[in-house]
């Protein structure tokens, strides 16, 4: 479900403050690369909860935590664009509370599954907290993107 819904909320974050313009997307090379950089966090986080080997497994994790600062980067790069192109104060405080709601939420995702995997946290611990936060994550991100823009 990630694989599907992580690109288009990244898509909505590139095509933000683009009202003005005559493009709804105002850089695709870069939002395609993030949605391709997030695709890729997505598989390695899927590779290291499918692996039986612990070292593959948390290669495959660092990956993911890679390929998920590349994607940290996009919506820094994407938003920064939008920045330029808002027409007011709110449209800017809008934007960047997306881009750090984005941050923090999705910084969550990891750390529940990396606290599974070490122990912290068992198997149904680490489910409840996955579809918590995926709930949370998609609510706060349609709430903002529906108030602020």
């Amino acid at each position: 479900e990630w694989v599907s819904a992580t690109p288009v909320m990244l898509l909505c974050l590139a095509a933000l403050g683009s009202s003005m313009q005559d493009e709804l997307v105002q850089d695709w090379p870069l939002a395609t690369r993030t949605m391709v950089w997030d695709i890729v966090m997505v598989i390695m986080g899927l590779v290291q909860s499918a692996v039986v080997n612990d070292n593959f497994g948390w290669a495959a994790c660092g990956c993911g935590v890679g390929a998920g600062c590349m994607v940290f980067y996009g919506v820094n790069r994407m938003t920064s664009q939008s920045v330029k192109n808002a027409a007011t104060t709110h449209e800017v405080v809008s934007l960047r509370a997306l881009e750090y709601f984005t941050y923090l939420l999705w910084a969550f995702f990891p750390i529940i599954h990396i606290s599974y995997r070490t122990g912290f946290i068992d198997y149904f611990q680490e489910e409840i907290a996955m579809a918590v936060m995926d709930v949370v994550a998609k609510q706060i991100y349609s709430v903002t993107l529906l108030t602020g823009n």
